[in-house]
């Protein structure tokens, strides 16, 4: 089934695409050594949504 020597596919599972099979994938986040802007996270007030409106139209 994971398409390795033979019919059974022995062999296979111990491979890159069996790795994959048997894997499971998740995202990470690396910070780069600056503080975390607070903008990111809530209580969204007017001032940062000011602010990000004024970025945005940079855009």
């Amino acid at each position: 089934p994971f398409g390795g020597i033979g019919k059974s596919g022995t062999g296979e599972s111990h491979g890159v695409y069996g790795f994959l099979t048997f894997s499971h994938l998740q995202g990470c986040y690396h910070r780069l050594g600056q503080a975390e802007p607070s903008l990111r996270y809530p209580p969204y007030t007017a001032k940062k949504l000011t602010w990000v409106e004024k970025v945005m139209d940079l855009f």
